[in-house]
């Protein structure tokens, strides 16, 4: 009886469905992939979600990781070089 309920629990666990931040496209990521290698300002042209963050190399950004938000990483020519979510 005692083995019952981890075996239970893991059972249960197993069939849960994936959280968010297992999810690698969370943000929609993929569909912005495009513009990879593409300047800063056609990146604020486009039309992007509202908490959208792009950044360089030497700007200050928070460490909280939010699965659904979208980030344009840019080089030290404010070019993008990665398109993430966190």
């Amino acid at each position: 009886m005692r083995w019952t309920y981890p075996v239970l629990t893991l059972a249960l666990a197993a069939c849960q469905a994936p959280l968010p931040e297992d999810d690698p496209n969370a943000c929609g990521k993929d569909r912005y992939s495009h513009l990879i290698g593409a300047s800063k300002d056609r990146v604020q042209a486009a039309a992007l979600p509202e908490d959208t963050r792009i950044y360089g190399p030497n700007d200050a950004v928070t460490l909280e990781l939010r699965p659904e938000r979208l980030n344009f990483v840019l080089d030290a020519e404010d070019k993008v070089i990665m398109v993430v979510c966190g």
